[in-house]
């Protein structure tokens, strides 16, 4: 996951804000999205920015300024620690996927979005 300093955070916190009654781009485990309060702030948002989500904060939050979308990786400039966190990013997940190797050789690895195509329901 993503670290960024907590009072960069607290004196942004643009991921955690948006329109009232929009959504954030976020997924609850029961696969809803958090709601933009009157306030202009996630309706978990809590004190001392604080994630007050059921079951911990979501995954999209944990990565924020990184965005996956479309099966594509994106930064928000934005954020004021992008830099930062496309450091860490590069640090955690920047190797290349051949370089994944635990010696069994049965590893199998496509595209998420053609995986995601093939579930059937």
């Amino acid at each position: 996951m993503i670290s960024i300093d907590k009072n960069t955070c607290a004196a942004c916190k643009r991921c955690c804000r948006g329109k009232p009654g929009t959504t954030t781009p976020a997924h609850l485990h029961d696969g809803t999205k958090p709601k933009i309060d009157k306030n202009y702030n996630c309706e978990y948002l809590g004190s001392f920015n604080k994630c007050g989500a059921p079951h911990g904060k979501p995954v999209e939050c944990a990565i924020y300024p990184i965005v996956i979308s479309d099966g594509k990786i994106y930064v928000d400039v934005a954020c004021p620690a992008w830099e930062v966190a496309v450091k860490q990013w590069d640090e955690q997940f920047g190797g290349c996927i051949d370089d994944y190797n635990d010696g069994r050789g049965d590893h199998k690895f496509v595209n998420l979005w053609i995986a995601h195509s093939q579930i059937k329901e």
